[in-house]
């Protein structure tokens, strides 16, 4: 005869205290880094994710023009230079594996009048980038340069000028940092 378990017994006890700090999410590091780039002043940012992609991210808003600084453990300021002020990179932006950090950058530096290279690691070279480049070169951007199928490495020149609004234009459907670097390249069209 087998003998049975014996019964668990379960007590209430006091409420749970304390406090929890959370990681940092890799896509808002990516996108708060861009838009500290983007404005013009200080910004500081807590609670960034400190792995590769991101650090890529902010080495690219550095060559762009920004003063990026980490002042303790996901603690960041960004000095941005403003829409419209960014600077050509001396370097190839290399992203590294970062194909999120890689999109978004396209959609800013393919909005201003500078040339920029983009680069990444054997992975990231066989990831297409077209779905991004499409969109961009309707607003008025150039792909000077790209391997087969939009990949890397590619080298990209903004338009002199703001973009053009092609309101009436069907738009591909993207994924969300497609979709997200896009608004960015049509809010600097906005601007005067």
């Amino acid at each position: 005869m087998e003998a049975l378990a014996p019964a668990l017994v379960a007590r209430a006890g006091g409420p749970l205290r304390g406090r929890v700090q959370l990681p940092g999410d890799k896509s808002i590091s990516h996108r708060a880094l861009i838009l500290g780039l983007l404005c013009l002043g200080e910004t500081t940012i807590e609670g960034l994710l400190e792995g590769d992609d991101v650090l890529r991210t902010a080495a690219a808003c550095a060559a762009l023009g920004a003063t990026v600084e980490r002042y303790g453990e996901g603690r960041w300021r960004v000095q941005g230079c403003g829409i419209g002020t960014l600077i050509a990179p001396r370097e190839i932006l290399d992203f590294g594996n970062s194909g999120t950090g890689m999109r978004l950058m396209m959609g800013v530096a393919g909005g201003h009048a500078i040339t920029a290279c983009f680069d990444g690691d054997a992975s990231l070279r066989q990831r297409p980038m077209q779905r991004i480049l499409e969109p961009l070169c309707l607003m008025g951007a150039e792909v000077l340069s790209q391997s087969s199928g939009g990949r890397c490495p590619v080298l990209i020149k903004g338009p002199a000028s703001p973009f053009q609004s092609h309101s009436r234009r069907r738009w591909p459907r993207l994924r969300s940092n497609r979709r997200s670097s896009l608004p960015v390249s049509i809010r600097l069209a906005a601007r005067p």
